[in-house]
């Protein structure tokens, strides 16, 4: 998952479950679109698209170990 370094890497992680677009992003930021993205990856090593897609399938792997760790209890 990408780490609660920015504004905006806290809004993804909150709300990855919705759609989010980069327009959103950049202005939590106070950035336009174009350098957001840049400023992102620079910092983040990743696009704020990676990184979102990152997280969903990292909250989908967890869930799916959660759901089988419960089922293996009964």
């Amino acid at each position: 998952m990408c780490e609660k370094k920015f504004a905006s890497v806290e809004y993804i992680n909150e709300h990855y479950m919705n759609d989010i677009d980069l327009k959103k992003l950049a202005q939590i930021e106070h950035y336009n679109m174009n350098y957001y993205t840049e400023w992102f990856k620079n910092n983040m090593g990743v696009s704020p698209i990676e990184c979102l897609q990152k997280l969903r399938i990292d909250k989908k792997i967890l869930d799916q170990n959660n759901s089988g760790n419960i089922l293996n209890k009964c």
